[in-house]
C-alpha cells in the first residue's frame, strides 16, 4: 500500500498534476452538462460524444508527453471511450 501511495504522489503530484486536473475538470463539466440538459436528448448526445472525443484525445496527449504511446494503449482509449459512450446512451435510452 505504501508503494502505491508513493507511486501516486510521484506520478500525479510531481509530474502530471495538470493532466489529471484537466481530465477531472472535464469529467465534472460533463456530469454537470448532462444534468443541465436533462430532457434535451440531442444536447445530451452531443455532450456524450464530445466527452468521448475529449477522453480519447486526452489519453493520446498524456501518453505522448510520457513517451508511452503505443498502439495497444491507443486502442484501449478508443475501446473504453466508446464502451462508456455506448453504456451512457443505453442508460439514457437512445
Amino acid at each position: 500500500m505504501k508503494q502505491l501511495i508513493r507511486h501516486v504522489k510521484k506520478e500525479v503530484w510531481h509530474h502530471h498534476l495538470f493532466d489529471y486536473l484537466l481530465i477531472l475538470t472535464a469529467a465534472i463539466f460533463f456530469i454537470l452538462s448532462v444534468r443541465l440538459f436533462a430532457g434535451v436528448k440531442s444536447a445530451q448526445l452531443f455532450v456524450f460524444i464530445a466527452f468521448t472525443i475529449f477522453y480519447i484525445c486526452w489519453g493520446i496527449y498524456h501518453h505522448i508527453l510520457t513517451k508511452t504511446l503505443r498502439l495497444k494503449i491507443l486502442l484501449e482509449y478508443f475501446l473504453i471511450g466508446f464502451s462508456i459512450l455506448f453504456l451512457a446512451l443505453t442508460l439514457a435510452q437512445y
